[in-house]
């Protein structure tokens, strides 16, 4: 399992879901279809928004980050890095250029609201599978994946993204992740982003830049 250095220098910190306090899960909106989530630290974490038809294999990716080593007034950017991997779930063939939308939960109570998450009761999550309860959550970013890509790193870099770490008052930060671009086919790909279990590939990580 990859670890990340926490601190490199004394400028630059990595931060990532295996740090510390942090953690990972991703939810399914049907609980009881294979493959379904796990709070457990997996090798992948599954995004999907399905089309109507196949509803119930809706996903979104929670990450949580542990903020406690960094004080709120040193961030001077931050960026989230994910290293995306065949999830072997579908067909690349079958999928469309995905935009993909990082949101923030911006109630601290709702950091750990469940032990055990699920579509119902997952922190500021939405009845729809491509979007997020947008009265607890705040935009921080997208990214997109090319028709046919299963593997690359994606980031999202923005003030929004600095701002919410900033002012995180716990310290523990919840993102997350929905791609915002309804599948077309049914069988069309599941996309897997590495996780703090996977052998090969770093979990999601925030790179900070200290102001001193």
């Amino acid at each position: 399992m990859s670890q990340p250095v926490p601190i490199t220098d004394n400028r630059l910190v990595f931060i990532s879901t295996a740090t510390g306090k942090g953690t990972e899960y991703w939810i399914q909106r049907d609980n009881l279809k294979p493959g379904s989530a796990s709070t457990a630290s997996q090798p992948l974490l599954l995004v999907k928004w399905a089309n109507e038809v196949h509803r119930d294999y809706d996903r979104k990716a929670y990450l949580k980050f542990d903020l406690s080593k960094v004080q709120d007034d040193d961030i001077r950017s931050a960026s989230l890095h994910l290293n995306a991997t065949p999830s072997g779930l579908g067909f690349a063939s079958l999928a469309i250029d995905s935009s993909f939308a990082v949101y923030g939960v911006t109630d601290d109570a709702l950091d750990n609201q469940s032990a055990n998450p699920t579509w119902e009761d997952a922190p500021a999550n939405a009845e729809s599978g491509g979007s997020v309860d947008t009265s607890a959550t705040r935009l921080l970013g997208r990214f997109s994946i090319s028709q046919g890509v299963q593997q690359g790193t994606f980031s999202v870099q923005s003030d929004e993204l600095r701002d919410f770490l900033a002012k995180d008052l716990n310290r523990i930060a919840t993102l997350v992740v929905v791609c915002e671009t309804r599948s077309v086919a049914g069988s069309s790909i599941v996309f897997g982003f590495a996780g703090a279990n996977n052998n090969s590939l770093s979990p999601p990580t925030l790179r900070l830049e200290l102001a001193h």
